[in-house]
């Protein structure tokens, strides 16, 4: 019996060890799945791209984007599509080599446009 009641202090501080670094780890750590904390950013992600405008055709409504890596890459303009340049409502003609774009895709790998976000550089 006697070692019982020396226990039961060692096994007091070990709960309330457990405890606190529960309770101070459940600020930091979301017990979601990766996957599911993260899908709406993939997705959103998945749906646009950036980058700077290297060639526009204006008459069949195509342009082609430089990203940051480099790679650049032909996407056709959807008839409806909203273009703003400089948070201003623009027709696709206002867009020049050089504006830097976001381009918003009608799908995930998709190469058609549904919407023009640009900002003109100086």
């Amino acid at each position: 019996m006697p070692i019982d009641h020396l226990m039961m202090p060692f096994m007091a501080c070990l709960i309330l060890m457990m405890t606190a670094t529960t309770t101070a780890l459940a600020g930091h750590v979301s017990l979601r799945p990766p996957e599911t904390r993260s899908s709406q950013s993939i997705l959103k992600q998945s749906l646009q791209r950036e980058g700077t405008i290297t060639k526009i055709n204006v008459e069949e409504r195509t342009l082609t984007i430089k990203s940051d890596d480099g790679k650049e890459t032909k996407y056709a303009v959807a008839p409806a599509a909203e273009v703003t340049k400089n948070d201003r409502e623009v027709s696709f003609a206002n867009l020049v080599k050089s504006d830097f774009a976001v381009l918003h895709l009608a799908s995930a790998n998709s190469t058609v446009v549904t919407r023009i976000q640009a900002i003109a550089r100086q």
